[in-house]
């Protein structure tokens, strides 16, 4: 239950653990890798999952191409969530 209360960095009170919840790769974030033009990978900037161009310096952790290889152009909605809960898991494994 909230108190209306905000912490020191103004989040509502009783959300303190937000920022310490581990990232997820969600069926979104497949999908829209998957209608990316040109080269794209799924990476982490600032904590966040992001489809990005290749090449950007941050941590990747899947390719356009790569997930291609992997379900093809298109892909099952079971094909897409069991990859979004792979990278999930890949992704807490390194830390994210």
């Amino acid at each position: 239950m909230e108190s209306g209360f905000t912490t020191h960095d103004g989040r509502p009170d009783g959300h303190e653990h937000d920022m310490e919840a581990p990232q997820q790769v969600t069926t979104d974030h497949v999908r829209r890798l998957l209608a990316a033009e040109g080269p794209a990978v799924l990476t982490l900037v600032e904590g966040r999952v992001e489809v990005a161009d290749e090449g950007t310096g941050t941590l990747d952790l899947i390719s356009r191409d790569e997930l291609v290889a992997w379900l093809g152009e298109d892909p099952s909605d079971a094909q897409v969530e069991d990859q979004a809960g792979a990278l999930t898991n890949a992704l807490q494994q390194l830390g994210g």
